[in-house]
């Protein structure tokens, strides 16, 4: 890996909970860090079962954006949500 990144082990954590629908990213790095250091490590049937959203991080870099506008965006985990 380049730099300091280092992934954390996602396809053992993955195959050890299979209750697991979604996967969010907390930003467009991340999600690019998984692609380029995780993704091909999946076997293909978690890769394709699985939803994969990329959202707005939470870092200072969308301290211009509006709450309502963020919340907007982030509300796409609802659905993968369960409630009580």
């Amino acid at each position: 890996m380049a730099g300091s990144e280092a992934a954390n082990d996602l396809p053992r954590l993955l195959a050890s909970l299979p209750a697991v629908r979604a996967v969010a990213f907390n930003g467009a790095k991340a999600a690019q860090s998984f692609r380029r250091h995780v993704q091909g490590q999946l076997p293909e049937g978690t890769r394709s079962s699985l939803a994969w959203l990329a959202l707005p991080s939470t870092s200072p870099a969308n301290a211009g954006s509006s709450v309502q506008v963020l919340t907007e965006q982030w509300r796409v985990l609802a659905p993968w949500l369960r409630h009580p």
